[in-house]
């Protein structure tokens, strides 16, 4: 239920946006997204390459609706940045197909405080082979609490999933622990910034050398946030 006078409405008014055989290289000496495409409906992007070692994300979806993404490649191991930023947008797919690499998330959904910003949600991303630095401690993959209904299939997670929100999936997909026996080794998946719902595991391999014992999926308080084992 919404209060009409404490309530803003807005509406995607935007023209079509195709981005077909890229290659973005976001700057190394200035914290600058490389492209972003802010308020878009029906947005698609295909083969676009990432390049460089940015200080920021090269590809950000910022407050979009219905958008694809389709065989993106590429990234660094270097700094704080994303290959792919998906921010207030909803209802996409996103078919990776070959592998992106960041020096912290390779790929993340999260969100802003600026009008417009709904939640992260109705998003698939399938085929995906995703690594970054393991000195992070920074799961490859990576869902904010701001997101709902976000679903992996067929993955490949190298240094953890970072796996936040409600009603999270990750389907037939293989996540490797973080590579250093450093604080978080041993861990597959965790989340911290739970919101309830239901997070499905189905069909995953979990591979990790248990260094200190800190287990496969950690930081989900089931008591608090009502979650069930199954």
């Amino acid at each position: 239920t919404f209060a009409f006078g404490s309530m803003d409405c807005f509406k995607l008014r935007s023209k079509d946006i195709d981005l077909d055989g890229l290659t973005i290289i976001p700057p190394a000496s200035t914290a600058a997204v490389g492209v972003t495409v802010d308020g878009v409906a029906g947005f698609r992007a295909s083969n676009v390459r990432f390049r460089g070692s940015p200080l920021d994300t090269a590809l950000e979806i910022l407050r979009c609706y219905d958008f694809g993404v389709s065989e993106p490649a590429g990234g660094a191991y270097d700094n704080d940045a994303y290959p792919i930023g998906v921010v207030n947008s909803q209802r996409g797919v996103i078919n990776a197909g070959t592998g992106l690499f960041s020096g912290r998330h390779a790929i993340a959904f999260g969100g802003r405080t600026i009008d417009g910003c709904v939640p992260c949600a109705d998003v698939i991303v399938n085929n995906g082979i995703f690594d970054s630095d393991p000195a992070t401690q920074a799961g490859s993959m990576d869902t904010h609490g701001n997101c709902e209904f976000i679903t992996y299939t067929n993955c490949i997670a190298y240094q953890g999933a970072t796996l936040s929100g409600r009603n999270i999936s990750l389907i037939n997909s293989v996540i490797y622990a973080n590579s250093l026996a450093i604080s978080t080794a041993g861990v597959c998946v965790s989340g911290g910034e739970v919101g309830g719902g239901t997070f499905l595991f189905d069909g995953c391999t979990f591979v990790s050398d248990g260094v200190n014992g800190f287990g496969l999926i950690a930081d989900y308080n089931l008591a608090t946030y009502g979650l069930q084992e199954d």
